[in-house]
């Protein structure tokens, strides 16, 4: 069972047409699999198929310097071997950048905020842009789940990207001041183009 903490900022529409297709097949279906070996393509319980980040096309140059694999001490019955055993560990600002085409990004970040191999994830705080939107600031998974009635195992968070001037989703975590940032497992989904949300200032996070 996977518990999802969903951060909706203003959601003012999310219509279909009445020309719409049935069923939508995504553009854009990346799952990324934080920290997995690189000889790793594996599936999930729900059958879907996930890559490795490990030396991937989407890692930047400071892949090495700036990150590295931790593995979880152990693992919480509601939670699935993928992708939560392993993650990419942050010392420095990272950024992943995702070649996608024009239109709106739904963005899922994976977290599982436990004793990793070299890393205690409780102690974790960071802050994620996506193409220079802020979407967490100074964010413990840890404690957002502590907040929770029944403190489930993982959480994701979710949000709307626009990707309008640019077929790049660059997505940056930068570790608070003494602390690791870490993530999971990163999805990136197209949306089909007639289910719009609309912001104040027309940007587009939800």
């Amino acid at each position: 069972m996977i518990h999802f903490i969903v951060y909706l900022l203003i959601l003012h529409t999310m219509a279909m047409g009445e020309d719409s297709p049935a069923y939508y097949t995504p553009t854009d279906y990346i799952l990324l699999d934080c920290g997995a070996p690189s000889s790793s393509n594996t599936v999930s319980e729900d059958g879907r198929k996930w890559v490795t980040d490990e030396r991937s096309k989407f890692s930047t140059f400071n892949f090495e310097s700036a990150s590295f694999v931790s593995k979880a001490s152990g693992q919480d019955h509601f939670v699935t071997h993928v992708p939560y055993m392993t993650a990419r560990t942050f010392r420095d600002k990272f950024t992943y950048s995702f070649t996608v085409s024009v239109g709106l990004k739904f963005l899922r970040f994976y977290f599982y905020p436990v004793q990793y191999s070299g890393f205690d994830a409780t102690t974790s705080f960071s802050s994620v842009t996506a193409n220079g939107h802020l979407l967490l600031k100074n964010f413990s998974a840890y404690l957002t789940l502590s907040a929770v009635d029944g403190q489930p195992a993982s959480l994701s968070e979710e949000f709307v990207v626009p990707c309008f001037e640019t077929e790049k989703l660059n997505v940056t975590f930068s570790p608070s001041p003494n602390s690791l940032a870490f993530v999971n497992g990163i999805e990136v989904v197209s949306m089909p183009k007639n289910m719009y949300v609309k912001h104040q200032d027309d940007s587009v996070l939800s």
